[in-house]
């Protein structure tokens, strides 16, 4: 016959401050995972897709110390591309130029069209995609107060033409 000890299903408590640290490490990384993690994971999540109506608009966002921030949206059913860096979900053009006029004119000034002639860099933007342009523009830095419109040439030679903005 053989002896058959048992086990009891519920382990007796743990001593006073002993135990407790992996509960206390697993309550702080689920709070760390709450906090933290799963905000940025929504903050990562792709943008909606635009509605597809045909056209290919370029918009002034804002200013910085970077340059001119422009919102490149491609609302047509084929996917443009223009030549320029990307970087950390931000493209640079390299073929772009502005137009501008003084605070008190209504002539408007053509400034000098920026064209890099480097390494072939092309950034794609799929139908209904939107990209955000940072623009240098020295021109436009030169007219505050003034009004001004970015030229931005697509590869394939077509140019996309923003609204008014103020630098």
């Amino acid at each position: 016959m053989a002896l058959v000890r048992s086990v009891p299903l519920v382990s007796k408590p743990a001593a006073r401050g002993r135990g407790t640290r992996g509960a206390r490490f697993a309550a702080a990384f689920a709070m760390y995972w709450l906090l933290v993690i799963t905000p940025f994971l929504a903050a990562c999540e792709p943008t909606a897709k635009l509605p597809l109506t045909g056209e290919v608009s370029l918009q002034f966002v804002r200013e910085s110390q970077s340059g001119f921030h422009f919102r490149l949206a491609n609302q047509s059913a084929q996917v443009i591309s223009l030549r320029g860096t990307y970087n950390k979900g931000v493209g640079d053009p390299w073929d772009t130029d502005a137009d501008c006029k003084a605070p008190n004119s209504d002539t408007w000034m053509e400034g000098p069209f920026a064209l890099v002639d480097a390494g072939a860099h092309s950034i794609e933007v799929s139908p209904g995609e939107q990209l955000e342009l940072i623009v240098n523009s020295k021109f436009a830095e030169q007219h505050k107060g003034g009004r001004c419109r970015l030229n931005l040439r697509l590869q394939g030679g077509r140019f996309i033409t923003s609204g008014e903005f103020e630098p």
